[in-house]
């Protein structure tokens, strides 16, 4: 099988987050470390920037999808230092703002997504705030007060915001922290979970899967420098763990679910995800032994005889 590569020239360092327009990814664009939003074609040719970031206003996150596009922007200094701006891209150009203050913040260290279908805006900064934004206007005018995530109790120590992603359902916020928890927000801004999913070292990034139908399993997966991978089912509950030889930055599940792409340094990886009715079964394996000396302790285990 033959490898491409198509290398894109640049005029400034990728702080991380790079988008694909979908459905096509006919085109790609990163937000580099100055907040200046880059854009590229499939063949590596320099699109147009999507923002100029020169007025003390820096790209903090994009949602390229064909039909609806948005921006989100800070601005850093001056009166208005921590509004977020979101704008709607239209042939090429942001237009139509809707601002909300945030308070005042490091851009630097500003992480930003989009819910599935835009309409929500989450936002994380270092100091350890994140807000959700709902962009839908209150009572057709107004817009509504962003909605700060403040675990409670709250943490004993601010920690840096790593990651922030929104389930396929765009239902659930997943807030990843450099001090290695997870935690999962509704929309309301209440937490899902009475304790924190905790991988045991600062997240670099977290991924949910895309269940193709009820019956599998809405999963997540944290990712960091302590050269593990973990999943998770959506009720914090562990489900795997792999290991490498070092850390990872990011991850991506197959579309069917059953393979999963990390990328650390220099290398990347496909990790086998057993499928749930899989794991019932390798248990019901284990068990197998034990079944058989103790049937009156494991009558209640009867659908392990109807896997075989």
């Amino acid at each position: 099988m033959r490898e491409l590569a198509t290398t894109v020239t640049q005029s400034r360092d990728v702080r991380g987050q790079v988008f694909f327009s979908q459905p096509e990814g006919q085109e790609l664009a990163a937000i580099s470390r100055d907040g200046t939003l880059e854009r590229w074609n499939r063949q590596g040719q320099r699109l147009p920037p999507l923002w100029q970031a020169s007025s003390g206003e820096w790209a903090i996150g994009l949602d390229l999808r064909q039909g609806r596009s948005h921006l989100a922007t800070l601005v850093t200094t001056g009166k208005d230092q921590g509004q977020v701006t979101v704008w709607s891209i239209e042939k090429d150009r942001p237009q139509h703002p809707q601002s909300f203050s945030l308070g005042s913040h490091n851009p630097r260290w500003a992480v930003a997504e989009f819910s599935p279908n835009g309409r929500y805006l989450a936002v994380g900064f270092r100091d350890g705030d994140a807000y959700l934004i709902d962009r839908q206007p209150l009572l057709g005018v107004f817009n509504r007060k962003p909605i700060p995530l403040k675990p409670k109790p709250p943490s004993p120590v601010q920690t840096a915001i790593s990651s922030l992603r929104f389930s396929p359902d765009g239902q659930t916020l997943a807030v990843a922290g450099r001090d290695g928890t997870l935690r999962l927000w509704t929309l309301q801004g209440r937490e899902r979970l009475p304790q924190p999913i905790n991988h045991g070292s600062p997240i670099t990034s977290v991924r949910f899967n895309q269940p193709r139908s009820r019956r599998e399993p809405l999963l997540l997966v944290t990712l960091s420098w302590n050269q593990r991978v973990r999943l998770w089912d959506s009720r914090g509950n562990p489900v795997a763990e792999f290991r490498g030889e070092t850390g990872f930055w990011d991850a991506g599940f197959s579309p069917e679910g059953d393979l999963l792409a990390v990328g650390s340094e220099g290398k990347g990886q496909w990790l086998p995800v057993k499928s749930l009715d899989q794991l019932v079964k390798q248990g019901c394996d284990w068990i197998a032994d034990y079944r058989r000396t103790h049937p009156k302790a494991t009558q209640d285990l009867q659908f392990c005889d109807d896997l075989r």
